[in-house]
């Protein structure tokens, strides 16, 4: 049987594509080291996910989260998708609106979850 996907929308836009990946969330905070990070160009209203025939998408960037759980992309200004994916995990995908002007200087906390 195949696992859910875990689908966040990030409130409030960031001044970077920096952040952690972690088990369990913002409340447990275990990092999640050598977990695959991919982003993808996203549009605002759009309800995407990886692997979906309708709306194929070129990825833009990839990396492995380093032993802390960290991840950064050096990307312009936009909406994106983050896709992080670990065996036996929910991949967790997130829409996020990098503004470098006006966005917020906080990492993006990215949470896995236990597969089904």
């Amino acid at each position: 049987m195949e696992s859910m996907n875990l689908h966040i929308n990030m409130s409030n836009p960031v001044k970077a594509l920096t952040g952690i990946v972690s088990y369990g969330g913002e409340i447990d905070m275990s990092p999640a080291g050598g977990v695959l990070v991919e982003i993808f160009p996203a549009r605002k209203a759009e309800n995407w996910y990886p692997g979906d025939p309708k709306h194929r998408r070129k990825r833009l960037h990839a990396c492995f989260t380093g032993a802390n759980g960290s991840f950064e992309f050096n990307v312009p200004s936009g909406f994106y998708y983050i896709v992080a994916s670990e065996k036996n995990y929910k991949t967790t995908t997130a829409l996020v609106l990098i503004n470098r002007r006006r966005g917020e200087a906080k990492p993006l906390i990215v949470p896995l979850e236990v597969g089904m």
